[in-house]
């Protein structure tokens, strides 16, 4: 999923600016919701995206859409899912 949902409290990894293992233009954030549920939001020059790192459980795709209407999620078939 595309989007600019930020997560809040979230673990930043590894350090910015840590020319070593990533660019500058590189951000990694993760966020455990539940045991089913460990957010990875990657953001690589201006395009940022979230995956669920645990299953393809869709619920927390909901949440983000309400927050962020120009989210997109892709492939495209998991959108009919959610409608």
């Amino acid at each position: 999923m595309t989007t600019d949902f930020e997560i809040e409290n979230s673990e930043v990894s590894p350090e910015k600016g840590n020319k070593n293992f990533i660019p500058n233009s590189c951000e990694l954030k993760f966020l455990r919701i539940n045991r089913k549920t460990l957010l990875f939001k990657f953001k690589y020059g201006s395009i940022p995206m979230i995956i669920n790192l645990l299953n393809r459980d869709l619920d927390w795709i909901r949440d983000i859409s309400k927050s962020d209407v120009k989210a997109i999620l892709y492939p495209e078939h998991f959108r009919n899912k959610l409608n």
